[in-house]
């Protein structure tokens, strides 16, 4: 990697891990931005939640609770849960017991943003229709003194196996996979509900040169997910080259 001339995708998000500072921690903690998201976009936005906790040992649920429960410090199937869940209470406890006593891996990979965070334990409502988890928009967001660029990444079928989707500024589809995860190919919502997630993914993300804004559409309504400064550790590879430079000189427009 060249660390002066950075070039690729991935090249900038392992530079950008030394850039991170307290600002990137606080809205990277799934509690603490909240209060962020509701100040810059209105707390409808927000999914409800039934509580924050020290520890896993003070909530209240059983395993066909309609809820998912998550830690605020970390990313990862091992720091959330979906519920019902086919885990035992005990397994559960286990779990988020050992998410909760170690310290979040990507810390050792340079995701320093993630250490000052407080450990809690998140539970929220869930989301979606007919138990079945919503998709998620995810807009890599680019800013710099020129103006704004982007592009979106939509998840699927998370419950079961996952798939990756990308599109450009004019929504229209990449061929193109990353971290060896297959495409879904399936048509996108409706312009106008792009337009309005795209909208809000714009006023998140304000003031910072990049973010990823993840949101949720479920029944026509956006909920926010989370803001993300360092996508798979900086480690998920595009497979088209040309594609991951393209998006790699979104960032050298910043500070200009």
């Amino acid at each position: 990697m060249d660390w002066i001339n950075p070039t690729t995708f991935n090249h900038h998000i392992q530079l950008k891990k030394f850039q991170l500072g307290e600002k990137e921690s606080i809205l990277t903690d799934k509690f603490a931005v909240r209060s962020y998201v509701s100040k810059i976009i209105g707390e409808e936005y927000l999914v409800p939640i039934h509580g924050v906790h020290n520890s896993i040992d003070e909530v209240e649920f059983e395993t066909d609770h309609n809820i998912v429960i998550k830690t605020t410090h970390g990313s990862g199937p091992e720091h959330i849960e979906l519920f019902p869940t086919s885990k035992t209470k005990q397994e559960v406890l286990e779990k988020f017991n050992r998410a909760m006593g170690d310290q979040y891996n990507g810390v050792k990979w340079g995701e320093f943003q993630y250490e000052c965070i407080v450990p809690r334990i998140l539970v929220e409502e869930k989301i979606g229709i007919n138990g079945v988890s919503p998709d998620d928009y995810k807009f890599h967001m680019f800013n710099s003194k020129s103006g704004c660029k982007w592009f979106m990444q939509i998840n699927t079928n998370r419950q079961s196996a996952l798939k990756q989707s990308f599109y450009d500024e004019n929504f229209a589809f990449l061929e193109v996979e990353k971290s060896g995860l297959p495409n879904t190919g399936s048509a996108p919502p409706e312009r106008a509900e792009l337009e309005k997630m795209l909208k809000i993914a714009k006023q998140l993300s304000v003031g910072l040169d990049y973010v990823r804004v993840d949101l949720y559409l479920v029944d026509q309504n956006i909920y926010f997910g989370e803001l993300t400064f360092t996508p798979a550790c900086g480690f998920g590879e595009f497979s088209d080259l040309a594609v991951s430079e393209k998006f790699g000189s979104y960032f050298q427009n910043g500070g200009e």
